[in-house]
């Protein structure tokens, strides 16, 4: 049996996971906080268990029941908590153990393996073990359905349809890529704006565009792409906003210095593809 997984498309921070001795990654995008807590602590409410946190109620589910793997007794007094934040809701996975956060490769699964359940694809870590990156929107849709407070997935497509299109802020000096960005998107539904610098895209962020999602270049005038994540991510209006780099620039110290300005994900120009962008941008979105 061998597993071919494609080239490399996109680079994203993620927390490691270990579950039932098994380790997994999610991107910290996604994670609001991480908990050590006493089970003491957790309370149960209508069957449920569930957590309080600073005057909020968090629902507690076991991310190796979410997997359908089985889980593994743990040793010890402290429970490790993840706690997911996805479209206006919250959940606290328990899982085994906190490995660590690191920058990650995303590598798409392939066309063979188009949609795994709770899986959006994989990356390989330096001593060569291949760790699942979990999809977070499968994640949280599925734990609402083993706590019983998710209605069927039909529903939840009409209430996206209806919720409205997504939007998008495009910043790219170049009109050739500028364009060839605006028609992805907006073949795949989204409201696209455009931005022909960085300066220029923060000021319309600034002067009140509401956007789902900021897809930039980095070598552009007036303000670099790094230096426009920097701007999003230290203001707290708009510190939310997923932030994708696109560019050429290949180097480790440069995709490095991407993801420390602040961007969720970092997707270099020559592999460019597609459905890795749609798919990076969709994953981002809460």
């Amino acid at each position: 049996f061998r597993l071919t997984i494609p080239r490399t498309l996109a680079i994203i921070r993620a927390l490691m996971l270990r579950v039932s001795g098994q380790v997994f990654s999610m991107p910290t995008a996604s994670i609001e906080e991480t908990l050590r807590i006493d089970p003491a602590e957790v309370l149960k409410v209508e069957g449920r268990e569930v957590i309080r946190r600073q005057q909020r109620t968090i629902p507690l589910v076991r991310l190796a029941d979410v997997l359908r793997i089985p889980p593994v007794e743990q040793a010890g007094t402290k429970m490790s908590i993840a706690v997911v934040g996805f479209s206006g809701h919250r959940m606290g996975f328990i899982v085994d153990s906190f490995v660590g956060e690191q920058q990650i490769v995303i590598k798409n699964l392939g066309s063979h393996l188009k949609k795994v359940d709770n899986v959006a694809g994989v990356t390989i870590l330096g001593a060569g073990e291949v760790v699942p990156i979990l999809n977070v929107p499968d994640l949280m849709q599925n734990a609402r359905m083993l706590s019983g407070g998710l209605r069927p997935r039909e529903v939840k497509a009409a209430e996206k349809e209806a919720a409205g299109p997504r939007h998008v802020l495009i910043c790219e000096d170049s009109f050739t890529t500028r364009e060839l960005e605006r028609s992805i998107f907006e073949a795949a539904g989204y409201v696209v704006e455009v931005a022909m610098d960085g300066a220029q895209g923060f000021n319309k962020l600034k002067e009140g565009l509401h956007v789902d999602a900021v897809v930039t270049d980095v070598q552009m005038p007036n303000m670099t792409g790094f230096e426009l994540t920097r701007a999003i991510k230290t203001d707290p209006a708009l510190d939310e906003i997923p932030v994708i780099i696109v560019t050429s620039l290949e180097r480790d110290e440069e995709k490095a210095e991407g993801i420390d300005a602040g961007a969720d994900a970092y997707i270099t120009k020559s592999v460019f593809n597609q459905d890795t962008l749609l798919d990076t941008v969709e994953r981002l979105i809460r």
